[in-house]
């Protein structure tokens, strides 16, 4: 099964591709596709972009607000590392962690996020890890 994977500004393009898929607005069937995103800036509720209003910027970066709850006959799993800014954005914390420490980071390295989802299918949904 194809799948649009995407990791925090990738996670951002991946899903816009996916909630175009999801909308119908390619020939790609719905129901042949799968998508991970791994710290989506436009996580609703607490992406970054879903915390900054849509248009506005700072430091060369505007935000797009946040993508969708839901994409329609499309299984999509969001993973987020508590605290990581991307996707995270809950409180001013996370701001600092973004800078002080590797949350953000983590999701490739052997063993962790990415290692443990990166083949399975028709997960739907937000999952959550501790650093």
């Amino acid at each position: 099964m194809p799948c649009a994977v995407g990791y925090s500004q990738g996670a951002q393009a991946a899903d816009a591709v996916l909630e175009t898929i999801a909308n119908g607005g390619t020939a790609i069937p719905r129901e042949l596709v799968d998508g991970k995103l791994y710290a989506d800036p436009k996580q609703p509720g607490t992406g970054m972009w879903a915390k900054v209003p849509k248009g506005l910027g700072a430091l060369g970066f505007t935000s797009t607000g946040p993508g969708p709850d839901e994409f329609p006959g499309v299984p999509v799993a969001r993973f987020c590392i508590r605290g990581d800014l991307a996707c995270d954005a809950t409180t001013p914390v996370a701001a600092l962690d973004f800078f002080l420490t590797d949350k953000h980071r983590r999701y490739a390295l052997d063993g962790n996020v990415m290692a443990q989802t990166i083949a399975k299918q028709g997960l739907n949904g937000v999952f959550w890890y501790e650093s």
